[in-house]
């Protein structure tokens, strides 16, 4: 399972990790800067980054040889996100097969 944050650019990443801080403190280990949180989560293995990033990441892991793979949602109210992911990245990354 792979968390992942996702925007359109810069000011939507770091709105969202504000709303991630603030909503889970310790899984954003107290970090406030938005760029220094962001730059935590993907260390943690997180995708981070706009459609086409996380389009790419995906394809890379595929590359890897990985068959599958669950995206985890962690701001529950997010529900642009959501729609961001669905619109952009899903129809990208859904196997021919």
């Amino acid at each position: 399972m792979l968390a992942y944050l996702i925007g359109r650019d810069d000011r939507e990443h770091a709105e969202r990790y504000a709303r991630l801080a603030h909503a889970n403190p310790i899984l954003a280990g107290g970090e406030q800067d938005a760029a220094a949180g962001l730059a935590m989560l993907r260390a943690r293995g997180w995708l981070v980054g706009g459609p086409g990033e996380i389009v790419e990441a995906l394809g890379r892991l595929a590359e890897a040889g990985l068959g599958r793979v669950m995206l985890h949602h962690l701001a529950m109210d997010d529900f642009a996100a959501i729609e961001l992911l669905a619109a952009e990245v899903l129809p990208q990354a859904q196997d021919p097969g």
